[in-house]
């Protein structure tokens, strides 16, 4: 698991830590095997074959890394919106509740949702949790599975009521455990030691202009640490600044603002 602590420093100053880290890395590793590579026979067909071999295998791994972060990203984005869709669902059907039970659950949801942008995201943000949160969402959920349905109406859309509920409640534990799980140790060790090593092979390459070779090398070890920080910033999609936006959750408020809206224009319009 990363560590907290990186996703609070801003992004750009993350970046240039890891792509500054991996070019300290490659121009300290080039100097300190110039003297011993230039004191042996040349071995570039050797450093060159074996450099192909570890290059393909750690590019390979870097690409599986890279698009497994990526789909955790795009698994706690569908689960938001999925999360919105729901709570959007629950808001519209219960419209045939008796008035007080239809307002009361429809403030529950709102508050919620308010609770969700103002006070649970900037506490995921900062690898916390937002118990203010977790208890209105465990709220919603007693108001809607105990509500007693007496009209025929309230009859007829409670079991589409409780399955959107359903659906909430799932895709809140989806969001939530998706969204604060990152790669594992394991992951991160194969990532740092491999970059290492494939780098490594360019150390042992003999030229005569020692200067070309170190452009040369900066510009793959800069390459290979933008991959690396992007695997970094997508790790935990809920952690830090380059963390998944409650974008859907303010769009589900302003339906409801939208629905405030039509139902007092046509109720100012009655006669």
């Amino acid at each position: 698991m990363s560590p907290i602590w990186l996703y609070e420093i801003p992004l750009w100053v993350l970046g240039t830590l890891v792509i500054g880290t991996t070019l300290l890395y490659t121009i300290g590793g080039l100097f300190l095997a110039r003297r011993w590579v230039e004191a042996t026979p040349s071995g570039n067909e050797s450093a060159g074959a074996m450099l192909s071999i570890a290059g393909v295998a750690y590019a390979v791994l870097l690409a599986m890394i890279a698009v497994e972060a990526w789909n955790g990203v795009a698994a706690v984005e569908a689960s938001i919106q999925a999360e919105a869709n729901a709570l959007s669902g629950i808001y519209r059907n219960v419209e045939p509740y008796r008035a007080a039970e239809r307002d009361h659950i429809r403030g529950v949801v709102r508050d919620y949702i308010d609770f969700v942008i103002r006070d649970e995201w900037p506490a995921l943000r900062r690898g916390s949790r937002s118990p203010r949160t977790e208890l209105a969402g465990q709220q919603l959920n007693n108001e809607l599975t105990t509500f007693d349905a007496l009209s025929d109406a309230e009859q007829m859309v409670q079991p589409l009521v409780l399955e959107q509920a359903a659906a909430f409640t799932e895709a809140r534990q989806l969001r939530l455990l998706l969204g604060t799980r990152g790669l594992s140790a394991v992951t991160w060790v194969v990532v740092v030691l491999g970059g290492m090593i494939t780098m490594g092979f360019a150390f042992f390459f003999r030229t005569d202009a020692f200067g070309t070779h170190v452009v040369m090398s900066c510009f793959a070890g800069a390459m290979l640490g933008i991959l690396i920080f992007l695997i970094v910033a997508m790790d935990h999609p809920l952690w830090g600044d380059f963390s998944v936006r409650p974008d859907a959750f303010r769009e589900a408020l302003q339906v409801f603002e939208h629905m405030h809206i039509s139902a007092d224009t046509s109720a100012a319009r009655a006669p």
